[in-house]
């Protein structure tokens, strides 16, 4: 009961802020606020126009004699992932998984300057099909995480919710994490409803104040990220347990001093 009542007050504050969205419904319907029923995802923005500010930031780089700007090969992958997110239907690029690997490598860009056009790309990239599923799928392997792809692009994710990250990219990571519990089939997910993905970022994010964080998008970043794992949890029928990190990070955002229009 505490969660739900906790969700409710969370949605609703949300739906009267005047002019701003938690997200969008991933099936197009409107958004019911309570009881909060749909997943919401962050969808707005053309990934040519984020693939060309990744690539002048990897240019940047280069000019710098950067040890971490991308091989020809990464850059060319990355303008493919582009164009095939732009097109009317998404089919996956061959070179996906290099795509997928370039964006991983700019996550590791420096953070103030270099690293949120890589983050607002995946954001994009993981609502296509098949995308979230890779970034879930060998989450929970700890042999080989190190080496596998979607478990990098979490590592690289959950490292720019930290407050050395700053806001932007802050905003950007929640968002993400939000999008892949919106777009990855239910069984994609570790434990069935995104328990084991969720919590360690909303530790990073409570560790970095993202709460009452002076950026409204980052605030409302980490609202829907917590309206779409509170509605995979009651899907799912959670345990207590289960619930018990949600629960807290809902009471710190309610709890937290933000501005007087929220």
């Amino acid at each position: 009961p505490k969660l739900e009542q906790s969700l409710e007050k969370l949605c609703a504050e949300s739906a009267l802020h005047a002019g701003h969205r938690l997200g969008s419904a991933t099936d197009g319907s409107p958004v019911r606020a309570i009881p909060a029923a749909s997943l919401l995802c962050f969808d707005d923005g053309k990934p040519t126009q984020v693939v060309a500010k990744l690539l002048a930031s990897d240019a940047a780089l280069k000019a710098e004699g950067h040890p971490r700007a991308l091989t020809d090969e990464a850059s060319a992958a990355l303008a493919c992932l582009g164009e095939a997110m732009s097109a009317p239907s998404w089919a996956a690029p061959t070179n996906l998984a290099e795509g997928l690997g370039a964006l991983c490598a700019a996550l590791a860009w420096p953070a103030a300057t270099h690293a949120f056009p890589a983050l607002d790309l995946l954001r994009l990239t993981v609502l296509r099909s098949g995308v979230a599923v890779l970034f879930c799928a060998d989450f929970c392997d700890e042999v080989s995480s190190s080496s596998r792809l979607g478990s990098r692009l979490y590592a690289g994710v959950r490292a720019l919710v930290s407050a050395d990250a700053g806001s932007v990219c802050q905003m950007l990571a929640l968002r993400v994490v939000a999008n892949v519990l919106a777009s990855a089939p239910p069984g994609a997910l570790p434990g069935g409803s995104g328990l084991a993905i969720a919590p360690p970022i909303l530790e990073a994010a409570a560790a970095a104040g993202a709460h009452e964080s002076p950026r409204a998008g980052t605030r409302r970043a980490l609202a829907t990220l917590l309206v779409n794992q509170s509605v995979l949890l009651h899907r799912h029928a959670a345990s207590t347990d289960d619930k018990t990190p949600t629960l807290c990070a809902l009471q710190q955002r309610l709890t937290a001093a933000v501005g007087a229009d929220e």
